[in-house]
């Protein structure tokens, strides 16, 4: 999975810095950095997620990135590496998978939200720093391997 950011401003202006935590490994509940995911059924009904599980992978890291004013930027948010037998593996991060079987027929939904909102200790000095959540609307998911 794929985060594609960008500057969409009116007017020129100056980059903006995002901090973009895709390597987290904070999961409570009440964490909200970074990219997180919601996998329903077409009734809307969550699927529940795998956690933990095991890969053999990297993971994307968390850093500051920039975005020149009138540019776009795609950025890997989801670990290196994960892979099940005869199945689509949907993993946003390594807090949970969803495994959809080659033989399941159903449709499933995958939406989220991209939040950014870093610490004030961990801000660039002097820098234009982007704060807020970006709601990823659901995007249609069939396997089709038979």
């Amino acid at each position: 999975m794929y985060v594609e950011l960008q500057d969409a401003s009116e007017s020129r202006g100056r980059s903006l810095q995002l901090f973009c935590d895709f390597g987290k490994t904070n999961f409570r509940p009440e964490y909200k950095g970074g990219l997180d995911c919601d996998l329903r059924d077409k009734d809307g009904r969550p699927i529940p997620a795998i956690t933990p599980f095991a890969f053999s992978g990297g993971v994307p890291g968390s850093q500051w990135i920039t975005l020149p004013s009138d540019a776009t930027i795609r950025l890997r948010a989801t670990p290196f590496g994960i892979h099940r037998a005869k199945a689509i593996a949907i993993s946003p991060h390594l807090g949970n998978v969803w495994v959809i079987g080659d033989d399941d027929p159903r449709e499933y939904f995958l939406s989220g939200t991209f939040t950014v909102d870093p610490a004030a200790d961990r801000t660039p000095p002097g820098e234009h720093v982007w704060r807020g959540t970006i709601i990823l609307p659901p995007a249609r998911i069939v396997n089709r391997q038979k």
